[in-house]
Formats: C-alpha cells, sequence, structure tokens
C-alpha cells in the first residue's frame, strides 16, 4: 500500500470519528441545556482543525430565511478575514427577471393588509409573498385588526389571517403558492397587550402550515429571543447611521451567533438608509452606501426590508379598488420619474428583499416589469 492511499483512507477514518465524537457532544450538550453557543464554538473549532472551509459550514436556514426576487445572482463572497460564519447561509442578492407564469410577485409586500378592502385575499391575487398585520389585544382576549386606537376593529387575527392562510394550504399541498418553495411570510406588529399579546399569537399562529412563517417586527416582549417556536423569528433595526448592530454582524468582535440566530430581517428606515440627506432625492452617495449596508445584512444572513418610504396617496378601501400606474391620465398616479420610482429603483439596485407598499397593484405591475412601466 503507498502512502498515498494509505493516507486517503485513515483520513476517511479519522474524519467519520470526529463526525460521530462531535453528534454525541453535541446532543449532550443540547440535552443539558449549556445552550447553542457552546456547540457552535465546539463544531467551528473542530473544522478549523480538520482543515475544513467552516465559513461555509452553516448550519440549516431558518424558516423565512432565503432569496428574495427571482433569478440568483453570483454568490455572494466569502466573509472577511476574521469574520465568523453566520447562523443561516449569506443571502445571494436578488435578480429581477421578469416571469409572467407565475403566480406569484417576488418580493412585493403588502404594507398594513388588513387596510385592505378584502385582507389577506386581495394580496394573495396580486401574488404578495408577504404582509403585515397590526394586532391588538381586546378587553375579551382576542387579537384584533386596527391601525391606531381610535379607528374600528377591522376583524381578528384568527378570522383574517390564520384561518383562510391554512385553508390556502390545505387546497395546495401545504404551500400558499402552488410550485412555489419559499416561505410565505407574515409580519406582526403587536400595538397593545403586550406579553399577552404575544403569547396569544404564538398561540393562534401555532397550527398554521410550515409553508407560512411569522415575523414580529414590533412588540415583542424583551424576554422572547432564543424561546419562540421554530416558525417565528424577529427583525431588527440598524444601529446609528444605518450600520449592522454588532451581535449581529458577524465581521464585528460583539458579534453573539446564538443571538444572531433569532432575527431574519433588518428592517431600517427610508431616512436612515437612502435618503440621507432627507431632500427627497438619492444621491451616487446614498445609493453606495445603502448598496453596502444591504450586502452586508446579506451577508449576515438577513433579508432586508425598507419602511417608511414615498408611497404616494393612501390606497382606496373599496375591494378590488387599487391604484394603478398610469402614463396619460393626469390624476392617476405614475410609477414613472417621481420620488416612489427613485426609491423603488434604488431598493432594486441594492438588492432588497421585501418591497413594502400600500398599493399592491402598482407594486405587482411595477415589480413584474422590474421597473418598467411597459
Amino acid at each position: 500500500m503507498n502512502r498515498e492511499a494509505r493516507d486517503d483512507g485513515s483520513g476517511a477514518v479519522d474524519y467519520l470519528a470526529v463526525v460521530l465524537l462531535i453528534s454525541v457532544i453535541s446532543g449532550a450538550f443540547l440535552v443539558s441545556g449549556v445552550g447553542a453557543t457552546v456547540v457552535d464554538t465546539c463544531e467551528d473549532a473542530i473544522c478549523r482543525v480538520m482543515g475544513g472551509d467552516c465559513a461555509r459550514e452553516n448550519p440549516p436556514a431558518l424558516p423565512g430565511a432565503g432569496q428574495a426576487l427571482a433569478a440568483p445572482a453570483p454568490a455572494s463572497p466569502a466573509p472577511a478575514a476574521g469574520a465568523k460564519s453566520p447562523p443561516r447561509p449569506p443571502i445571494t442578492k436578488p435578480v429581477c427577471t421578469p416571469d409572467p407564469t407565475v403566480a406569484w410577485t417576488e418580493g412585493l409586500h403588502t404594507h398594513n393588509d388588513y387596510q385592505n378592502g378584502r385582507p389577506l385575499h386581495d394580496s394573495l391575487e396580486h401574488g404578495a409573498t408577504s404582509v403585515e398585520a397590526d394586532v391588538w389585544l381586546d378587553e375579551n382576549g382576542e387579537l384584533m385588526l386596527r391601525h391606531l386606537p381610535d379607528e374600528p376593529y377591522v376583524g381578528s387575527f384568527r378570522d383574517l389571517y390564520v384561518n383562510p392562510l391554512k385553508a390556502r394550504a390545505a387546497e395546495n399541498g401545504g404551500k400558499i403558492y402552488a410550485g412555489r418553495d419559499q416561505q410565505f411570510q407574515l409580519l406582526i406588529e403587536i400595538k397593545q397587550g403586550g406579553p399577552a399579546a404575544y403569547e396569544k399569537v404564538l398561540e393562534e399562529i401555532k397550527d398554521l402550515p410550515p409553508n407560512v412563517h411569522v415575523i414580529f417586527d414590533a412588540g415583542r416582549p424583551d424576554d422572547a429571543i432564543g424561546k419562540q417556536p421554530s416558525n417565528v423569528s424577529f427583525d431588527i433595526s440598524p444601529g446609528e447611521g444605518c450600520t449592522l448592530p454588532p451581535k449581529v454582524d458577524p465581521a464585528d468582535p460583539q458579534y453573539d451567533r446564538a443571538y444572531a440566530r433569532n432575527f431574519t430581517m433588518l428592517n431600517a428606515s427610508y431616512k436612515q438608509c437612502v435618503d440621507r440627506n432627507k431632500d427627497g432625492k438619492i444621491s451616487k452617495s446614498e445609493q453606495a452606501d445603502f448598496n453596502a449596508i444591504v450586502q452586508k445584512a446579506h451577508d449576515a444572513g438577513l433579508k432586508v426590508r425598507i419602511v417608511e418610504g414615498p408611497d404616494g396617496p393612501k390606497r382606496k378601501s373599496e375591494p378590488g379598488e387599487f391604484k394603478a400606474c398610469s402614463s396619460w391620465i393626469p390624476w392617476q398616479p405614475s410609477c414613472k420619474d417621481d420620488e416612489r420610482e427613485a426609491f423603488w429603483q434604488a431598493e432594486l439596485e441594492a438588492g432588497v428583499d421585501v418591497f413594502d407598499t400600500s398599493h399592491i397593484s402598482l407594486g405587482r405591475k411595477w415589480l413584474r416589469n422590474c421597473g418598467r412601466e411597459d
């Protein structure tokens, strides 16, 4: 037996032994409650000893993580020297590719969806892959939907979202859109009720199909992180100056991998991260900074959503009545040559995953044409 053959054979046996050892040690840690941090540290250390490409050997993605718009671009580069591997694979920058054959509009998110004439149903008919609901815990202990305290409730969270999503999945073989493997996102903001409302949401979503992932974008209790069920994650706001918070930034010395695994989305504001001069325009330097923070979030395994951007007049309330793009009717809003158009183009260039809009008809047409009105 020559040396090369002997080394290959013994290396395989040694590697198998180490893998088995990792499994036993990891299982013991997790059962004993020591936690994911110790397991991650052990896995990373053994990986380096074995000579593996540790930066790319990430654990399976949490539900809700993944790509957004159509065909993927080339894979993101490996983390910089000294950076730790994120708990989910880096997100590939979405590339908009028109595809009229599918029923969904990748990346289309309905802001305050419950304000539409037919909550959820209007959004699904327009192909939205993500919707938002504001919940209030009323005096009867029920989760109700509205935006402001002086507005009437439009219905219950269970009736308008939970039950319809369960029924839709039952009709489509467990999926919200037949043929779409990515999870449908249900963003929830708790407006009233605190921890009691949070626990009530968890109770009501426990039977949602696996194809639905819930992201709390506000109102979660401080002690909820790390205790949520597998179909739930959280968003996180950027730091001052539109920076990735240190505890979720793999390149930062304060990075906490166990903490970071609970977050799947960076939820940033338009004036903080896009129009930083607050002049209604997006300069080249602002675009470059915006591109950089989106890329950094993607490298950390986080999707990106931008809120409070220019979105035109409020939606109409009648069922099916949504403002559409127009290039010749003066009183109709146009997608072209306005602040909304510039904002959406900036998002498209940066690779934003979640296009937040109150006008799903206009948003659907714009995204399906990748920014072109024709």
